[in-house]
C-alpha cells in the first residue's frame, strides 16, 4: 500500500530503496544468526526485511505529505463506507493469501517425504520465492501506474507480461544454472555443515525443478496489478478458492509419483493454472502464453549452452561461477530480439 501511494506520485526510488535495505539487512542477519540459531534466523530475517521495506516507504510518505502541508482528513475514504472499502479489500488479498495457502497444503506431503524433507522444501522454495519477489514483483507494481496511464487492451497487457518477465526469467535462468552445478556447496556455506553433499545436492536440484514455478508466478506477479488495472477483479475469489481446491490434488498425485519434486511442479502447475485465469480474464491468454513460451524456452536453452561445457570440465564451484560468467557473456553478445524488445519498452513505460 505504502508504494502503491508512492507510485502514484511518481516516487519509485522511495519502495525501492526500501525493498533493496530490507532485503540485504534481512540476508545479513540471517547469515549472522544461522549458526547459533538454526532455521530460526530465517524468521528473524524475513521480519527485519518486512520492518525496514515498510518504515522507509512510510518515511517517504510522511515526509511528502508534511512538504504538501497534507491535512489528517486526507487519511479518511473519500468514496465509500469503511465497510465497501473492506470488501474491495478482501477481494484483493483473496489471490495472494490463495498462492500462500497452496504452499503450505504442500507442506504435509512434503513432511511424509522422511526427516529433513521439510525443511529443505521450505528453503528450496524460499530461495525461489526471493527470485520471484526481487525481479517481478516490484517491477510489477511499479510498471502498473504508468500503464493505467497510458491505457490498457489486451495487446498492451500481452505486451506487458512478456516484456516484465523477460527481465525476470533471465536472472532466473541464471540462478538455475548454479544450483544445478553447485547446489551442494551453497547450502553447506549458507547453512551449516548439516547440509551434506546428498542433501546439499537435493536441495540444489529442488531449487532447479522450483524454476518452472518461477516461470509462471513471475507471470502472476506482473499479471495481477493489471487485473485492477483493467477493474476485473471480481472475479478473483473464485479463482482463488479454486486455486486451493486444485492444490489438495495435484499436490497430493504429485508427492506420490515424484516425491518434492512432485510438489514443486504441483506448485507450479496449480500457479500455472492461476496465470491461466487472469489472462483470460484479460483476453491476453493465448498472445501472452506463447510469448512467456518463446522466452521460457530461449532462457533455458542458453543456460544449457553456458553450463554445459563447465559442468563436464571443471569442478562444481568453478563450473558455477565460470558457467554465469558464460551465461552473461552469452546474453549480452547474442542480445535474444525478445530481450531487447522487453528492455526498450520497459524504459520507455518508465
Amino acid at each position: 500500500l505504502a508504494a502503491s501511494a508512492l507510485a502514484a506520485l511518481d516516487d519509485y526510488v522511495t519502495p525501492a530503496l526500501g525493498f533493496m535495505l530490507g532485503s540485504i539487512a534481512g540476508l545479513a542477519l540471517i547469515l549472522l544468526r544461522v549458526d547459533s540459531d538454526g532455521v530460526v534466523a530465517l524468521s528473524y530475517g524475513m521480519a527485519l526485511n518486512g520492518a525496514v521495506a515498510l518504515a522507509i516507504p512510510l518515511l517517504g510518505i510522511a515526509v511528502r505529505a508534511r512538504s504538501l502541508s497534507t491535512p489528517l482528513s486526507a487519511a479518511r475514504p473519500g468514496g465509500g463506507s469503511y465497510g465497501a472499502r473492506l470488501g474491495t479489500m478482501g477481494t484483493g488479498i483473496s489471490l495472494p493469501f490463495a498462492l500462500q495457502a497452496i504452499y503450505l497444503i504442500c507442506l504435509p506431503f512434503a513432511a511424509r517425504e522422511g526427516d529433513g524433507a521439510l525443511t529443505t522444501f521450505g528453503f528450496a522454495y524460499l530461495i525461489s520465492s526471493a527470485l520471484v519477489a526481487v525481479t517481478a514483483s516490484s517491477l510489477g507494481l511499479v510498471t502498473a501506474v504508468p500503464l493505467a496511464r497510458a491505457g490498457i487492451d489486451s495487446a498492451k497487457t500481452a505486451r506487458h507480461v512478456i516484456a516484465s518477465s523477460w527481465i525476470a526469467l533471465t536472472v532466473i535462468g541464471a540462478t538455475a544454472g548454479v544450483f544445478a552445478l553447485a547446489g551442494g556447496q551453497i547450502a553447506r556455506m549458507l547453512l551449516g555443515s548439516s547440509y551434506s553433499d546428498e542433501v546439499g545436492a537435493e536441495l540444489g536440484r529442488l531449487v532447479v525443478v522450483f524454476s518452472l514455478w518461477a516461470i509462471v508466478a513471475v507471470g502472476v506477479s506482473v499479471t495481477f496489478p493489471l487485473v485492477f488495472v483493467a477493474d476485473r477483479g471480481r472475479a478473483l475469489p473464485l479463482i482463488a478458492v479454486a486455486a486451493i481446491a486444485l492444490q489438495f490434488v495435484v499436490a497430493s498425485a504429485g508427492q506420490w509419483l515424484f516425491g518434492l519434486d512432485g510438489l514443486a511442479l504441483a506448485l507450479a502447475a496449480t500457479t500455472g493454472a492461476v496465470l491461466a485465469a487472469l489472462l483470460a480474464g484479460l483476453h491476453a491468454l493465448a498472445p501472452t502464453a506463447r510469448g512467456l513460451a518463446v522466452a521460457a524456452l530461449t532462457i533455458a536453452v542458453g543456460t544449457g549452452v553456458a553450463y554445459a561445457l563447465p559442468a563436464l570440465l571443471l569442478p562444481a564451484v568453478a563450473a558455477a561461477a565460470v558457467g554465469l560468467c558464460i551465461y552473461g557473456a552469452l546474453f549480452a553478445i547474442v542480445r535474444p530480439s525478445g530481450l531487447r524488445a522487453a528492455w526498450l519498452y520497459l524504459r520507455a513505460l518508465a
